[in-house]
């Protein structure tokens, strides 16, 4: 799996933004030929301010997808497939609205985006 230029990881839009990552946790299971891996990972904002930040993960090419769920500010986001262009109109519209919405997306070759 080549993973590209593009940093991987949590980056915050504004580069002055304090994130950090506080913990991370892996569990696998695996059954005959697949495997069924969990990551989770905590990153603490420390400033008040909410921060546009920018989530890059590698996936390899067999690969699936099962899932995402996000928690922001103790609320529990879990995300359903939509196609692209309601994805991103309901995106921007969630923004619009004053609300943390979280898109995710295929970036590049074996790369994620949220």
């Amino acid at each position: 799996m080549q993973a590209n230029k593009k940093q991987i990881g949590l980056h915050p839009q504004n580069m002055e933004a304090n994130i950090g990552l506080v913990s991370a946790h892996v569990t696998g299971r695996l059954n005959g030929l697949v495997a069924q891996i969990k990551v989770r990972q905590v990153y603490k904002n420390w400033s008040d301010d909410n921060v546009e930040c920018v989530y890059t993960f590698p996936l390899g090419w067999q690969s699936v997808l099962l899932g995402m769920r996000v928690e922001l500010n103790g609320k529990s986001l879990t995300g359903t497939v939509k196609p692209k262009k309601v994805a991103e109109a309901q995106y921007e519209e969630a923004i619009s609205s004053g609300d943390l919405p979280v898109m995710l997306e295929r970036s590049g070759k074996d790369l994620y985006t949220a």
